[in-house]
């Protein structure tokens, strides 16, 4: 990955309990305790690497107290998606109408909910939430914005049919 911010990313992504080993690569070894490190080079199982064959086997891949956060995002975007088919893409769970609608995944700190740029611009209310241009980390141990996770749901399902009808006018 050769840039700090990637290996950063990925080290925090990694699912706790499959962190095997992290080892630190410094900028000046000789001054290894003073020195900030460059990145991190890490030997794990990552979840996001695994091919997982179902939605289900993904969430059951968790501990209990994240498999109930994961089941609980599931059916809350099911209730605001009811005609949204289901698949695992990019390695995590997604919802998909006539393109993607929402992602979610698991990390040791948070639930992150991808629900893409235009959502995260629309909705004001996740700019007090860390996360990309299109990304939501809701830490696991606050409560979860179900309200507003429906919200978004609903408006990505909209967004998702009027580019649908778009392209089929052209």
């Amino acid at each position: 990955f050769g840039c700090r911010s990637h290996a950063e990313a990925l080290h925090e992504g990694a699912p706790l309990e499959r962190v095997i080993s992290t080892s630190l690569i410094f900028s000046k070894p000789q001054a290894a305790a003073k020195s900030r490190p460059l990145f991190f080079m890490t030997e794990m199982y990552n979840t996001r690497m695994k091919k997982y064959t179902s939605v289900a086997e993904y969430i059951d891949s968790f501990p209990a107290s994240t498999r109930k956060l994961l089941k609980k995002m599931r059916t809350t975007i099911k209730k605001a998606a009811p005609r949204a088919s289901e698949r695992i893409a990019y390695g995590i769970p997604t919802f998909t109408g006539n393109g993607n609608i929402v992602h979610y995944g698991a990390f040791p700190t948070h639930i992150s909910f991808f629900p893409g740029g235009k959502a995260r611009d629309h909705f004001k209310e996740l700019k007090k939430y860390k996360g990309g241009k299109g990304t939501v980390q809701f830490p696991i141990d606050k409560p979860i914005p179900w309200a507003l996770i429906t919200k978004i749901a609903k408006f990505n399902v909209k967004a998702d049919a009027a580019k649908a009808k778009s392209a089929r006018t052209k």
